[in-house]
């Protein structure tokens, strides 16, 4: 629950205002300053709903006139307009999980209706309203025995704050303003608290913009950030660059060709594609264009190769050797770096480089865009010097950017950028006959797709499966452990990983660097051979449970002793945050090995380097362990075949863009393990995000 830093910002704000009202008029920030508890009121409630989404990955909260977003699942039908409703329902629906049910606004407000002419009788009943509230937390508390890092009256205090607040919206809008849409939006002009997107300096705490029937709040910030994101991409694209004239190998499909001239005449380009449709190898024959370019002028490519995670960036730049190799030109290339790293963003979260001290680099190419947040981008292209190129490549199917915006996706949607953008098509890694590329594009496709036709497909190729786990829930204790043991057998195989740990047990650290190198190819190739992908940590499909019951297999079979230390012989890794001290980036994999004569003597190994980190530099909260994963840490990765996990306690998660990505991290073979119901809901739902870009390029387009 987020309520009390934002309510801290929102109250903060209000005092801030109180005192230095004639401060701010004398110095002509607000004219004709006029506070009244409306204007708190508003202020509060919107400030915590816009919070609220941005938590959740938007960036604007969207209040239309007519339509009806969320009365579906709402029960203030008779007493709120869609507009209303769209502003309560976070509220109602954060109330409503916190005592275990759906509660009854539309009755609460019908009864403020009747007593607003007897003061004394309203105040008793907000007062009983407050106490039922309370009473139901409590009892909803004891029953599921929930844990919250806040003590219980610190969330009785809020949720009645919450209460409070959403009566008093109640009172202003429906009351005093008549539910009028257009009042509303008045109300805002006047309120101290807001600004106008066509403002000369919209710097409020909200800013606000509306057409005819949709009225647009962002959080001051978040407007900024948009606006100067797309501010920072139209310079980039007018500023003038010397157009190459970059030879094109004929063998290249024509859109591959298409990326290649508009890069050359371009400073701003988009590459998109789905996975094998060659997105970094045309980057690649980009980069030695633009090799040979350069060279014949006695020039020298500037490169920066960048991701938003530290593996993406590190995937990235070993795909691009390998498509260089061939092409007996030497070109070395840069170390990938983080976009965090490329800027220099330190604990401060400030940039080292910026609009005023931007990048050196002549080419910067950006991979996994999708995953890039409003905020990281902005500071990213604020950064691009004039006159250089920026390539962001991804896949605008995949899942958005754990930070909020859904940049990729608005850029491919802009009319402004339709021309900077490519998209690739043809697959090397499925072909249209797939199983695996038949099912993406089922799943992408917009219409309803019912259950029948969706295992139809599965049932039609023999590496496709799914399985129904709804077992989970009814008998989990029983059940649940040979589950896991099924999930896991892929790692059990004669062939298999684990059959290879346990001959390295007591080799490995007797072998010379070259021997050591080929059994860590031969070892990673064996652990990439496979992959459990879940929707969450948490719940009978989590990663974190499926991790601990794999990680007893494996001791098992290996005949470890039963130690309290997560460290063993075997033990697959993941990095969780980048460590630049050591190499690592957040999402790199390696496998714990024994390094010496003794069962306790443990390192590490990233990829084939034969330099092992000894386990005691990797404690704490740096590493976990990586048999499962959350499908959100396997973007940018591949395996050969991987299993899919989720369940209806994860239907909050479930989404077209989740399982997406989730079947096309595999190049040969999905299981799906999911209830019907779950399975249905990922496949149908695409993730939303209430974004602004497009509002502010229909601003800078009207300015213009």
């Amino acid at each position: 629950m987020n309520t009390p830093y934002q309510n801290n910002i929102a109250q903060y704000l209000i005092r801030r205002m109180q005192d230095n009202a004639n401060w701010y008029h004398e110095t002509g920030r607000i004219d004709d300053f006029v506070f009244n508890t409306a204007d708190e009121t508003i202020f509060c409630l919107i400030h915590f709903v816009i919070s609220q989404l941005l938590h959740d990955g938007h960036t604007v909260l969207l209040l239309n006139r007519h339509d009806d977003i969320n009365n579906t699942q709402n029960t203030a039908h008779d007493k709120l307009s869609p507009w209303q409703l769209s502003v309560l329902h976070p509220i109602v629906s954060l109330i409503s999980d916190k005592v275990g049910d759906e509660l009854d606004f539309n009755a609460i407000f019908g009864r403020i209706d009747e007593l607003l002419n007897d003061k004394t009788a309203l105040a008793h009943y907000v007062h009983h309203t407050q106490h039922d509230l309370k009473e139901r937390y409590y009892q909803h508390s004891i029953i599921t025995k929930s844990h919250s890092h806040q003590s219980d009256e610190q969330v009785v205090t809020q949720l009645g704050e919450l209460m409070i607040c959403a009566l008093r919206f109640y009172y202003v809008t429906s009351i005093t303003l008549g539910r009028d849409f257009d009042e509303f939006i008045k109300r805002l002009y006047a309120n101290p608290f807001f600004a106008h997107g066509d403002d000369e300096k919209p710097d409020r705490a909200v800013v606000f913009y509306h057409d005819d029937d949709t009225l647009y709040l962002w959080l001051g910030r978040s407007y900024q950030a948009e606006r100067e994101l797309l501010s920072a991409i139209h310079e980039i694209r007018h500023s003038p660059i010397h157009a190459l004239d970059l030879p094109i190998n004929p063998s290249l499909n024509p859109e591959q060709q298409q990326a290649i001239r508009q890069v050359a005449s371009e400073p701003f380009s988009i590459i998109t594609g789905g996975p094998g449709t060659g997105k970094t190898f045309t980057v690649a024959q980009i980069v030695l264009a633009l090799h040979h370019a350069l060279s014949d002028v006695d020039g020298e490519l500037s490169l920066a190769l960048v991701a938003p995670t530290g593996k993406a960036s590190q995937r990235m730049a070993e795909s691009l050797q390998n498509a260089l190799s061939d092409s007996q030109t030497n070109i070395t290339l840069p170390e990938p770096m983080t976009i965090h790293r490329l800027l220099g963003i330190g604990m401060s979260g400030m940039p080292r480089y910026h609009a005023s001290n931007p990048l050196p680099y002549e080419l910067i190419v950006v991979d996994e865009a999708s995953m890039l947040g409003t905020e990281l981008a902005r500071h990213l292209l604020c950064a691009v010097k004039r006159g250089a190129r920026i390539i962001l490549l991804g896949d605008a199917h995949q899942l958005s950017a754990v930070d909020a915006g859904a940049v990729l996706a608005d850029l491919c949607r802009i009319p402004s950028l339709m021309t900077t953008r490519t998209h690739l098509v043809v697959s090397n890694r499925f072909s249209k006959d797939s199983g695996i590329g038949r099912l993406a594009q089922l799943i992408n496709q917009p219409e309803n797709i019912a259950f029948d036709k969706l295992i139809a497909l599965i049932h039609q190729e023999s590496y496709l499966s799914w399985m129904d786990i709804a077992f989970l829930t009814a008998q989990p204790s029983l059940l649940r452990q040979q589950f896991y043991k099924n999930i896991a057998d892929e790692y059990m195989t004669p062939d298999g990983f684990f059959a290879l740990t346990k001959t390295l047990k007591k080799q490995f650290a007797t072998y010379g660097d070259d021997e050591k190198q080929t059994q860590l190819q031969e070892l990673n190739k064996r652990f990439n051979q496979y992959r459990i992908l879940t929707a969450s940590h948490i719940g009978s499909c989590g990663d974190e449970l499926i991790n601990g019951f794999i990680e007893s297999l494996h001791r098992e079979y290996l005949k470890l002793p039963t130690v309290k230390s997560p460290w063993y012989h075997g033990r697959p890794v993941m990095i969780l945050k980048n460590r630049y001290d050591l190499g690592l980036f957040n999402g790199d994999i390696g496998i714990c090995l024994q390094s010496g004569k003794r069962g306790h003597e443990l390192s590490v190994y990233f990829g084939d380097s034969v330099k092992g980190l000894p386990i005691n530099m990797l404690d704490g909260d740096i590493a976990t362990t990586g048999y499962a994963m959350t499908v959100h840490k396997s973007q940018g990765s591949e395996f050969e075949k991987v299993a899919v996990v989720f369940n209806d306690d994860n239907e909050r998660l479930l989404s077209k863009e989740l399982i997406y990505t989730a079947i096309t991290r595999a190049k040969t073979k999905v299981a799906i393990y999911s209830t019907e119901q779950a399975l249905l809901k990922a496949v149908n739902t695409p993730t939303i995000r209430q974004t602004g870009l497009l509002v502010h390029d229909d601003i800078k387009s009207g300015a213009n």
